[in-house]
């Protein structure tokens, strides 16, 4: 396929003209010279540059010698640039080690939290002992949340009352000075009356089991004297013995004087003895004595010659 150029008339405008007029080609001759020829000038033949049509049409340079433009198209070739050449990632699976964690074995926890059982370990349980009045038994909790067997029977204060609180062969026992001159200083230049005055009289009251002997053992503080057995008397069906020792005026050379201290001993039903806690403190003075003996105070640390 070819394709026509249409022919370009180049007119040239001369110095001696009037005025520029552009030449609009054909048989216009406005621009003659002053001798009235025409310019001569070589006209363009409007043949083909020769020149390869390749991609882009009018790459004529438009060069007026009729040259074919050199000017190299683009061919749109591909870019052949190198492919990069990283490694893809292939997704391959992570070897790493999976943490199996092993159970935990540990022994169940003995502390406070439920147990699965019928107890917890380590709990203890009491209970009494048939036929007893203070006597208990307890088993203990075993590691598997099962009871373990009772123990023997043994005493047990906390079975007992404030005022017999010793729990002594399966029997509350007890004993407690009745009268304010049990506890202070007795004055024994007086002669009581037990009827009308309690200042020269000693009670004392005594718990135990029915059939029981109690013996009143003293010793002399003031002296550094041994135990000595006072007096004896058996408890009643009632369980309680009230004892009363009544004093009269005594002479300053009476060796009761000074500081003494008291205590109970039982002789049970089944022959038993023991002692139940606990003791009393009496001080005996003689106001009309001399100074050594005169008061509470002195007849503490006296010892009668």
């Amino acid at each position: 396929m070819f394709m026509r150029f249409m022919p370009v008339v180049l007119v040239l405008t001369l110095a001696g003209c009037a005025h520029e007029t552009e030449c609009l080609g054909g048989g216009d001759d406005s621009c003659a010279g002053p001798d009235g020829s025409v310019d001569g000038g070589p006209t363009d033949s409007g043949s083909d540059d020769g020149g390869t049509m390749v991609g882009d049409v009018g790459g004529d340079s438009g060069r007026m010698d009729g040259s074919s433009d050199s000017a190299t198209s683009d061919t749109g070739a591909p870019d052949t640039g190198t492919m990069d050449s990283a490694t893809t990632d292939t997704g391959a699976p992570d070897t790493g080690t999976i943490d199996t964690g092993t159970p935990d074995t540990g022994t169940p926890d003995t502390g406070s939290s439920p147990c699965p059982g019928v107890c917890s370990p380590g709990q203890v349980q009491a209970a009494d002992c048939i036929g007893s009045t203070c006597e208990s038994r307890s088993r203990t909790c075993r590691s598997d949340c099962s009871w373990g067997s009772y123990g023997a029977c043994g005493d047990d204060d906390d079975r007992c009352p404030s005022h017999a609180p010793s729990c002594i062969s399966d029997y509350c026992w007890g004993w407690e000075p009745r009268q304010e001159s049990a506890l202070s200083c007795l004055d024994m230049s007086f002669d009581y009356a037990p009827t009308s005055s309690e200042l020269g009289t000693l009670a004392t009251r005594i718990y135990g089991r029915p059939g029981a002997v109690w013996t009143k053992e003293n010793r002399q503080v003031s002296c550094g004297g041994a135990w000595s057995s006072a007096e004896t008397a058996t408890i009643g069906g009632t369980g309680v013995f009230d004892r009363t020792f009544d004093y009269g005026t005594s002479p300053c050379s009476l060796s009761t004087l000074g500081r003494w201290e008291a205590r109970i001993r039982i002789r049970d039903t089944d022959s038993s003895s023991f002692l139940i806690g606990g003791t009393a403190e009496s001080t005996f003075h003689n106001s009309a004595c001399a100074a050594d003996r005169a008061t509470c105070a002195a007849a503490r640390s006296f010892c009668p010659p």
